[in-house]
C-alpha cells in the first residue's frame, strides 16, 4: 500500500509568526503554493497559514466599514494562521487514510509527522494527483 509519505510535500517552506500577511501572500504567489508553516523565534511549528485564512481575514475586512484599510498590511500570520485544531497524520499511513480525513473535516492539508517531528505535508491536491495516476493506470490496463 501506498503510505502518505510518498505524497507528501517534504520541504514545507515556514515563516515567523510575526511576518505581515502581505508578505506571505507575496511568498506563496510567488512559490505558487497554498500553505506555510509557521515558527516561533526558537523555529518550532506553532501553526500553518493558508492562502484562504488570508482571504477569510481580507474578504472580512473589505466587508466591513472600516476605512483604515492599512490596518491590514500590519496584521502578522500569527493573527490569523490555524493553530487549534491542526490534524497530523502519521507519514507511513494509507494515502486513502489522508484523502478522508480531508474529505471528513472539510479541510485542504494535514501537517504529516514522523517521531513527533512535523516532516512534511499532505493536500487535497496531492490526493487528486494520486488518484489521477491511479484512475490513469486503471484505464491503460483495461486496453492491453
Amino acid at each position: 500500500m501506498n503510505k502518505v509519505k510518498d505524497i507528501m510535500t517534504k520541504n514545507v517552506i515556514s515563516l515567523q509568526d510575526d511576518t505581515n500577511i502581505l508578505e506571505a501572500s507575496k511568498l506563496m504567489q510567488t512559490l505558487r503554493i497554498n500553505h506555510l508553516f509557521v515558527t516561533n523565534k526558537k523555529g518550532e511549528h506553532i501553526g500553518l497559514l493558508s492562502s484562504k485564512d488570508i482571504l477569510v481575514k481580507l474578504t472580512n475586512l473589505l466587508s466591513s466599514e472600516n476605512p483604515e484599510l492599512q490596518k491590514f498590511l500590519q496584521i502578522t500570520v500569527s493573527d490569523i494562521m490555524t493553530q487549534n485544531n491542526l490534524i497530523r497524520i502519521a507519514h507511513d499511513k494509507e494515502i486513502r487514510f489522508a484523502c478522508n480525513l480531508m474529505l471528513e473535516y472539510h479541510i485542504h492539508s494535514l501537517i504529516v509527522e514522523k517521531n513527533g517531528v512535523d516532516v512534511g505535508l499532505v493536500t487535497s491536491h496531492d490526493c487528486l494527483e494520486y488518484s489521477n495516476t491511479r484512475l490513469e493506470a486503471i484505464n491503460k490496463a483495461k486496453f492491453f
